[in-house]
């Protein structure tokens, strides 16, 4: 809808209520499963929807199902966290994702918000400072060590190796892990 947007946003464990400019309200509510998320949007007039994200290793929302296992959207990121390719059902359902890049939701400006910190994908940097200081290094607006295929960071404050989940700074020099993936694929006839 052309010119409408969301207003405002109310962030409660489990529940975001989303306004729009035209008075509609909408309640998502949230839940894991796994890695990955899943939301069940409720809409005033009685209408209910199941999106399942489906995340790759970053956490990165890279494709959206329904209740039915029919694609809603599918995006695709460059390294750093800006849009190589998204495409969706239709417009209606291309409004309702939220979740993008790294797990966050990226708002009105393009900015993903960390918590501690806001994230501009076109720079490759974060816009504010490190609150911790020079604990990375003398640049406090690197994003993720300069290393964003295989690090993450939750809040904007520590970042983290994706891969084996240990965090960055943590790490023992020369430790060994031995990470092993078990991947069951089921195929039922329809």
């Amino acid at each position: 809808r052309g010119g409408e947007h969301i207003s405002e946003v109310r962030y409660l464990p489990g529940l975001e209520i989303r306004s729009r400019t035209s008075g509609e309200q909408l309640h998502v509510v949230l839940a894991q499963a796994g890695r990955n998320t899943v939301r069940l949007l409720n809409r005033e007039n009685g209408q209910h929807q199941h999106r399942y994200s489906v995340n790759d290793h970053l956490g990165s929302s890279t494709l959206e199902l329904d209740q039915n296992g029919e694609l809603l959207s599918q995006e695709s990121y460059y390294p750093y966290g800006g849009t190589a390719w998204w495409a969706a059902k239709n417009a209606l359902e291309a409004r309702y994702k939220v979740i993008r890049y790294s797990g966050k939701e990226r708002d009105a400006t393009g900015l993903y918000y960390y918590g501690f910190r806001y994230y501009a994908p076109w720079l490759q940097r974060w816009i504010n400072p490190d609150p911790a200081g020079d604990v990375d290094g003398l640049n406090h607006y690197r994003f993720v060590a300069n290393s964003p295929i295989r690090l993450t960071d939750n809040d904007g404050r520590n970042f983290e190796d994706a891969i084996v989940k240990t965090p960055y700074r943590r790490a023992v020099a020369g430790a060994e892990c031995n990470t092993v993936i078990e991947l069951k694929l089921e195929h039922h006839a329809a």
